[in-house]
């Protein structure tokens, strides 16, 4: 049985960078740490070590390099997590947020018709939260486009469509009709704890109204 040694020259720089990932817990991976673990290990796999004449070696090698150019990344948070994550940091010096100007945080995305620059990684996203996805059929059949036609306006839309929802699970938890950005900030600090098995956050989300109003003040 032959025995193949596949060696990575791993520099000092690169070496930090791994073991950062190393430390990230697997359902914490984003679709951007998968592509750059992606590409350290294509960067550091030490070509210089494989001899080429021996076939299974360098069939090996190729086969690996396949494995690691397309693999597609898939995205291990939920949808309303993607969703929280893209507003965040824009969100605390607004004075007021409700179901109408949360669609303020997707004016940039929506007027060059993408959240992220790149239709595969949009199609990506979709690939990965799809199971999270719901949409009214009114919406879908009147205001949606095809999400197979136009991946990074339908990841535009449901992504909205999520942010409103969060909004919507504010609001029911609270009894409070708007919030100030800080405020809003404060329940997504309280809510969203990603080292619990299952997040308070979505949890919330999916819960129903009634579900939400009960949940209140009891999250610790």
């Amino acid at each position: 049985m032959p025995k193949i040694t596949v060696t990575f020259d791993i520099p000092e720089k690169t070496e930090n960078l791994f073991q950062e990932y190393g430390n990230v817990p697997t359902y914490q991976l984003t679709q951007h740490d998968q592509y750059a673990i992606r590409d350290l290990l294509e960067e550091t796999l030490d070509r210089n070590a494989i001899d080429y004449k021996n076939p299974t070696e360098n069939a090996l090698i190729g086969l690996l390099s396949t494995v690691i150019n397309q693999q597609r990344p898939d995205d291990k948070r939920s949808f309303p997590e993607f969703v929280i994550d893209y507003i965040y940091d824009d969100i605390e010096d607004d004075d007021l947020i409700d179901m109408n100007t949360i669609e303020d945080y997707f004016e940039y995305a929506s007027t060059n018709g993408t959240m992220t620059m790149s239709t595969q990684k949009s199609i990506n996203y979709l690939a990965s939260f799809w199971q999270d996805i719901e949409i009214y059929d009114e919406l879908y059949q009147n205001v949606f486009v095809n999400a197979f036609k136009e991946p990074e306006v339908f990841l535009i839309q449901v992504s909205t469509e999520m942010a409103k929802q969060i909004v919507d699970a504010f609001q029911d938890l609270t009894e409070k009709e708007n919030f100030t950005g800080k405020e809003f900030k404060d329940l997504i600090d309280q809510y969203d704890d990603r080292t619990k098995g299952i997040n308070p956050l979505n949890s919330l989300i999916w819960a129903s109204p009634k579900k939400r109003q009960k949940m209140g003040g009891h999250h610790g």
